[in-house]
């Protein structure tokens, strides 16, 4: 099995951006915990969203 390309494969990529994305709401709502819940609530709206996105960005082509 080569271990490279099996990184290398578009699933494999957004599951890994996911991956980061999620941790990164984990930490922001522990920051957040003491905090009122509008903001844990828009914390994760925004991880969905971006989540969403992630597809889309990788497929899109940027310039430069």
């Amino acid at each position: 099995m080569n271990l490279p390309a099996l990184f290398a494969t578009p699933e494999m990529a957004i599951l890994l951006k996911w991956t980061g994305l999620l941790a990164l709401g984990w930490t922001a709502h522990g920051a957040l915990r003491r905090h009122h819940a509008r903001w844990r609530l828009i914390l994760w709206r925004g991880v969905l969203c971006l989540g969403l996105a992630l597809p889309l960005a990788l497929f899109s082509q940027s310039p430069g």
